[in-house]
């Protein structure tokens, strides 16, 4: 339960940085 929760974790936030990432780079 705890490593679903830790992978999941790792997973929203590598795809929230990519979204970020992509929005900085083109908004430039």
């Amino acid at each position: 339960m705890l490593s679903f929760a830790c992978s999941r974790w790792i997973i929203d936030t590598s795809s929230l940085i990519e979204w970020g990432w992509n929005n900085f780079y083109f908004n430039k």
